[in-house]
């Protein structure tokens, strides 16, 4: 895995089309938009994050994940943190949002 770049581990662009299927579906929930238009800016600069520290703790969280043979469920707990922003997560910049993903991706770490 280690050879991945943030935009293939984490998907904020599939997430970012997902929230706005969400806010069409739920027009009078404006939280659908918001997360929308957060998570689109952060997949835009994920490329340029690609060798930053969080990037490597990411990946070396996500490498141990996978030798302890528990990707599925990490890969699940992150799709939960995404699908709560601007619901009950609230990171103001993608550095932000990397940061706590690394956190909670470290604490999987057995």
């Amino acid at each position: 895995m280690s050879a991945l770049g943030l935009e293939e581990l984490l998907d904020f662009e599939n997430t970012a089309a997902w929230r706005s299927m969400k806010a069409e579906q739920f027009p009078d929930d404006q939280r659908n938009v918001e997360a929308a238009e957060l998570i689109g800016r952060f997949a835009e600069i994920l490329q340029s994050l690609n060798r930053s520290s969080v990037h490597e703790r990411i990946n070396s969280a996500f490498d141990k994940i996978e030798a302890q043979g528990n990707l599925h469920s990490a890969t699940e707990e992150v799709g939960q943190m995404m699908e709560s922003v601007c619901f009950h997560w609230f990171p103001e910049t993608a550095e932000t949002a990397l940061s706590e993903i690394a956190d909670k991706l470290e604490s999987l770490v057995k």
